[in-house]
């Protein structure tokens, strides 16, 4: 339950975010139309600077009003400007990254719910005596300053997200997180052996969508008194349809599992119409490597922000490269057993560069850097994982890579790839 109001947040952030403040600005316009009404006796309690006549309290409700409603359509504006310039400039998959931060989807709300708190106010103060004081015009000043320093901060969030060198560094973190928590996940375990050789059934999803959340907690509680081992054959960020199976279940001769049964353990597997970043960490590599080719396409022509990717990119396998277990068991009782087999190294080896390898193969700045990255992650890897990465060093200098058209350009090729042979054979050797 917890996992689905997760992802149910997760999608609807900017819905909440924004009627979260107009909900503040209810309560809050409630309150001050209550004290200015009479109806809470704590006048003599508040000190005189904050009162205001009537007529002013409504000359300035209806000059921040327009204000307020003026500055939330330009900040609309600016919002779609930075989409825009994601979306051509980037990839329409990094858009999210702008528009679910915190201060952006803050920054719409507050300047709704400045907006209902002083229309609102101005209304109800119709009813309100003339020759009376009221506090409604210093709470909406109050509210205006906090109004322009969210907007002050939004202002430089555009400013910092229009660099290509913050976007990819953002993601970077995000996505190095992910991966960090899904090796600690791994770490735990060494292998899955299988205990039952008896009956396999296979399982299949409710609905389509790509897999977002398995909750192993609830399948446990599901399995407990069936001996039985729920096997996961696909993997969080999949694509998923009824007519692919999302799990075989092996099972004992004398357990039995119904139709009604099944349907709970499928509904235990999360689709979602998107893929969800914060569970995904191939979603981010995916991100940064469609920069990274956009980048290299001839209506950018930005090789050095693809080289930068490549960086990213580089650095965010190297601890995948340390580990050689992709498997993640949850068992939770004496009966029922639980395994997801993550990709191994050298399958995301693979999926991260082969997309800038072949659109970027004709640069050869572009491919000694992906060499270079393919050198770190040579001397980070496990002895299982450097046999992967030197596969791909071949791969790429013997069969992908053109001849260059320079002397000076194929001497730099040559040199990184005798550097990472050399240092293969003395690996070997010792």
């Amino acid at each position: 339950m917890f996992e689905r109001l997760k992802l149910w947040y997760y999608n609807h952030k900017t819905w909440i975010y924004n009627t979260q403040y107009i909900l503040y600005s209810i309560v809050l316009v409630t309150i001050v139309m209550l004290i200015d009404l009479g109806h809470f006796n704590v006048r003599d309690y508040i000190p005189a600077i904050f009162y205001t006549k009537v007529s002013l309290a409504k000359t300035i409700l209806a000059t921040l009003a327009g204000a307020q409603l003026t500055i939330t359509t330009f900040t609309f504006s600016t919002i779609l400007s930075v989409m825009s310039n994601y979306m051509s400039n980037f990839s329409p998959r990094v858009v999210e990254n702008f528009v679910d931060t915190k201060i952006t989807m803050k920054v719409l709300g507050i300047f709704f719910g400045g907006f209902f708190y002083s229309i609102t106010a101005l209304v109800f103060m119709r009813d309100v005596l003339e020759d009376q004081q009221v506090i409604a015009g210093f709470v909406s000043v109050v509210y205006a300053i906090v109004s322009m320093i969210y907007f002050i901060i939004f202002v430089q969030n555009v400013i910092r997200s229009s660099k290509s060198e913050n976007l990819l560094s953002d993601i970077y973190t995000v996505t190095l997180s992910v991966i960090e928590k899904e090796l600690d996940k791994r770490e735990e375990y060494q292998g899955f052996f299988s205990d039952i050789e008896t009956q396999s059934i296979q399982l299949y999803p409710n609905a389509n969508g790509f897999l977002s959340v398995i909750n192993f907690g609830e399948i446990s509680d599901l399995l407990k008194d069936h001996n039985a081992e729920l096997i996961v054959d696909c993997k969080i960020g999949d694509f998923i349809n009824e007519e692919k199976p999302l799990a075989h279940i092996n099972k004992a001769e004398s357990t039995t599992f119904d139709d009604d049964l099944m349907s709970k353990i499928a509904d235990c597997f999360i689709l979602s119409e998107n893929k969800v970043y914060e569970n995904d960490y191939r979603h981010g590599i995916d991100k940064i490597e469609e920069i990274a080719v956009r980048a290299l396409s001839p209506g950018v022509n930005d090789p050095n922000t693809a080289i930068q990717c490549i960086h990213k990119i580089s650095l965010l396998l190297v601890p995948i490269s340390k580990t050689v277990n992709n498997h993640i068991i949850v068992q939770e009782n004496a009966n029922a057993k639980i395994a997801y087999t993550a990709y191994t190294f050298e399958e995301d080896l693979y999926h991260s560069f082969n997309q800038i390898i072949n659109y970027g193969k004709e640069d050869i700045d572009v491919m000694y850097t992906v060499l270079e990255g393919l050198e770190t992650l040579y001397y980070s890897a496990v002895a299982t994982n450097k046999k992967a990465v030197l596969d791909l060093v071949k791969d790429m200098y013997e069969h992908i890579i053109p001849k260059p058209s320079g002397q000076l350009n194929q001497e730099r090729l040559d040199y990184i790839y005798q550097r990472i042979l050399t240092k293969s054979q003395e690996i070997t050797e010792a």
